[in-house]
């Protein structure tokens, strides 16, 4: 009736289909819902434009259907494409930015990235934590999605206690403002942060240029945008993983490579050997099979010291592939069913036991592999680092200009601590008694990081001003 009424292309029609597609959803009807909100997304573009808040909304429904059907890889790029519209549309402290980030975290929950997974849904609580009323649902429920997360990373109960704790701790929420006097000082007339990273955002978007950064967790604040601006581990894991997945491998093992330099500077973990197995599934998809299989032999037993059941079955789907481009048939079998085993039955692990339950099929069926690339793996990882340092060197060049702040999205990357405005005016102080350059600025309502004592160093909680002290 609505499309009889309205047209093929009226938003009305759109929110009719939404409806219809969450009836089928909940009645697990899913192939039937799919077209019917791929078709609402589709009239909400038309109707409002790609960046309107109805258009983040369709675009969250279906990606809840996708991850409900097991196909993470596609939902994931929708709930980022949805957070990044409703950021821009609400502001970082509005409940539906609170709402993205808790769904994309349990995406990446259900899909083994932790870290990320923990830092968003920590973001998330923190929100709903200062905006809603205590006790509220969805407080509640993100409460216990946090504590699952740290409990699934190995976390004791006193110390999730503790975690919790300071991610709910109530801080004082601030607005807009100009920059604080002394930091207005050091970095001359400037005007509202907010309109500082508009006008750097529009600059960004049409540079074609990424809108984020990723901030090291393990590195105080630096007194220049340039230290910001450096590649940690897991921001060049994530680019790696992210080229992989187009088919850039050369690229990816680039990316690869610099991230476990980036790890090894500060620690060693888990993480890193995630990026290690990444790194040798590049290697044997490029077609250097002899090197990922000694490669991933030797990772194994790294692997299965650690807790991570994910790992512990990519390791093994990995190696298994490698046993099956070598011709070792019994091998990769053994190996593949190896992997099911390690999986176990956690829910999180679905798709990745069909994967490999798919590739234990194609031996059985003694499927044919598809062929690797016609390239020579050796020149072309080394052009992929050439073009790695190259846009390293261009990330340099505009770090080194002042008027670029680390990010026009920060709040994709703050988590609760004490407010932008109070840390800088105490880092402020502490760079002039130290004689040090000036310092760059951060959006003033918001928080610095999850971890501040980790981000910002030793400055004491209690030597911060209050929001009614003196500036």
């Amino acid at each position: 009736i609505d499309e009889q009424f309205y047209g093929i292309n009226h938003p009305d029609l759109a929110k009719g289909l939404n409806n219809l597609g969450q009836l089928l959803i909940d009645a697990n009807r899913l192939a039937e819902a799919a077209p019917l909100m791929l078709r609402s997304l589709t009239i909400q573009e038309h109707c409002n434009g790609s960046d309107h808040p109805e258009v983040a909304n369709a675009l969250g429904n279906l990606a809840g259907l996708f991850l409900r059907d097991g196909r993470p890889a596609e939902a994931e790029p929708l709930f980022r494409r949805a957070l990044i519209i409703d950021l821009q549309t609400y502001g970082a402290g509005h409940t539906s930015i609170a709402k993205d980030l808790n769904n994309l975290g349990q995406l990446l929950q259900s899909s083994g990235q932790m870290a990320e997974a923990e830092l968003l849904t920590r973001r998330s609580l923190s929100i709903f934590t200062r905006r809603l009323v205590p006790g509220h649902p969805d407080t509640e429920s993100v409460t216990a999605n946090y504590r699952r997360i740290l409990g699934e990373v190995g976390l004791p109960p006193d110390k999730i206690e503790e975690r919790v704790k300071s991610a709910t701790g109530s801080r004082e929420s601030f607005e807009a403002e100009e920059i604080v006097a002394e930091v207005t000082k050091l970095l001359g007339p400037v005007m509202s942060v907010d309109e500082t990273l508009a006008a750097v955002e529009r600059r960004v978007k049409a540079e074609g240029n990424a809108l984020t950064y990723l901030l090291s967790q393990s590195q105080p604040i630096a007194p220049h945008l340039k230290e910001l601006l450096q590649p940690n581990g897991v921001s060049l894991h994530q680019s790696g993983a992210a080229l992989h997945f187009q088919g850039s491998f050369a690229d990816a093992i680039a990316c690869y490579e610099e991230s476990l330099k980036a790890f090894a500077a500060d620690s060693p973990s888990a993480a890193s050997l995630t990026t290690r197995m990444n790194h040798a599934a590049a290697l044997r998809d490029l077609g250097d099979v002899e090197a990922a299989h000694s490669k991933l032999r030797d990772l194994i037993p790294e692997i299965d010291d650690s807790i991570d059941a994910i790992d512990k079955g990519r390791a093994r789907f990995h190696l298994a592939l490698c046993e099956w481009r070598l011709g070792h048939f019994d091998a990769a079998r053994k190996m593949a069913e190896e992997s099911l085993m390690a999986y176990g039955e956690n829910p999180a692990v679905v798709p990745f036991r069909n994967q490999t339950q798919q590739l234990l099929d194609d031996l059985k069926a003694n499927k044919p592999l598809p062929p690797l690339p016609d390239v020579d793996p050796v020149a072309e990882i080394e052009k992929a680092r050439e073009r790695f340092r190259e846009r390293m060197q261009a990330a340099t060049a505009l770090a080194s200009d002042l008027d670029h702040p680390a990010s026009p999205l920060l709040d994709e990357l703050l988590g609760p601590a004490a407010s932008t405005a109070e840390v800088l005016q105490t880092l402020d102080d502490e760079y002039r008694k130290a004689g040090k350059s000036r310092i760059w600025f951060l959006p003033l309502d918001e928080p610095i990081a999850p971890y501040l004592d980790e981000l910002l160093g030793p400055i004491p909680i209690d030597d911060l001003p209050t929001a009614d002290g003196d500036e």
